[in-house]
């Protein structure tokens, strides 16, 4: 149970712990304590044998049974349930996702009414508490497949979570995790060497990377029943607030309220999965990172609401 631990008091947790067959269950025989407190009764455990650590407990214990510790078992029994049905939906939409990023990218409309059903789909999903969890465990597992479709998705589902958690109106939820999931159309117009470089840019090929936001603006606006805003929010989700990002160095109050979700989760995606792997930060170090160093940048309450759903 990766996220749960508790500690096994009688037989009968060990029977329902079998019953969910459960295809790894990590069990620590030796982390009870070393000696029985002191004026207290000697605890069996100390001297049971040991040839499989667990079918030694006395029979004495099966009436001390806690019926929290077994509601824990069962409900980590469940959220693995649902971290492999999300890990098998998330790999179906991704494909899903690769082949509308390459129809909109070729100027096929079929694209656009694609990302919208992918996009609402989330949406219904998100309403769900614990597919929510589920999904955002699924973000961070390493996906090396169809990497810009990958971060596309996991920026739609990401920015989707964080604005259910702003208290976002369904609409404006559809036009978030549209943008998320498109924010980085405009990549597709730059040149290969460019756009998969994994070394540092030089000062031209980055000139030209920060016009990526306006490429993907444009091929937007060329699509039919594109949500309204979605062009603008991906146009301005490298800027920031203190006018330091691109490609037009906006300022806070000249940028649109969505785009500053896109901004921060964007920002948090590239600290967690970066091109160069050896500066890839753990979920709480990029948290850290974003709400202690990126204040003046980036919204804090988008990143307050970010690490609520992380976490």
């Amino acid at each position: 149970f990766p996220k749960n631990r508790f500690t096994i008091h009688s037989a009968k947790q060990i029977a329902l712990i079998r019953e969910l067959k459960l295809d790894n269950v990590h069990c620590r025989s030796g982390s009870y304590r070393a000696a029985p407190e002191p004026d207290a009764a000697p605890d069996p455990c100390l001297d049971a044998p040991r040839s499989n650590g667990l079918e030694s407990i006395p029979t004495e214990w099966v009436e001390a049974d806690d019926d929290h510790t077994l509601h824990q078992a069962r409900s980590a029994a469940i959220r693995q349930s649902e971290l492999r049905q999300a890990h098998h939906a998330y790999r179906d939409t991704l494909r899903k996702s690769s082949e509308c990023l390459r129809q909109i990218g070729a100027g096929q409309g079929g694209g656009g009414h694609t990302a919208g059903a992918l996009v609402q789909h989330f949406v219904n999903q998100i309403m769900q508490g614990a597919t929510s969890m589920a999904l955002t465990d699924v973000l961070h597992l390493n996906i090396l497949e169809r990497a810009q479709a990958a971060h596309g998705l996991n920026n739609c589902i990401l920015s989707l979570l964080v604005g259910r958690e702003l208290d976002l109106e369904p609409a404006d939820l559809n036009v978030v995790g549209m943008a998320g999931l498109l924010h980085d159309l405009g990549e597709q117009r730059l040149p290969s060497q460019i756009r998969l470089k994994t070394d540092p840019l030089t000062r031209a090929e980055k000139s030209l990377f920060e016009l990526h936001p306006l490429y993907g603006k444009e091929m937007l606006q060329e699509l039919r029943g594109m949500p309204r805003g979605v062009a603008d929010i991906v146009a301005q989700h490298h800027e920031c607030l203190n006018g330091t990002g691109y490609p037009r160095r906006l300022t806070d109050e000249q940028l649109r309220p969505l785009s500053k979700i896109i901004r921060v989760v964007d920002e948090y995606q590239y600290l967690t999965n970066p091109r160069e792997a050896h500066l890839r930060l753990h979920p709480n170090q990029a948290l850290a990172e974003l709400y202690v160093k990126r204040q003046q940048q980036l919204s804090v309450k988008v990143i307050i609401a970010l690490v609520r759903v992380v976490s």
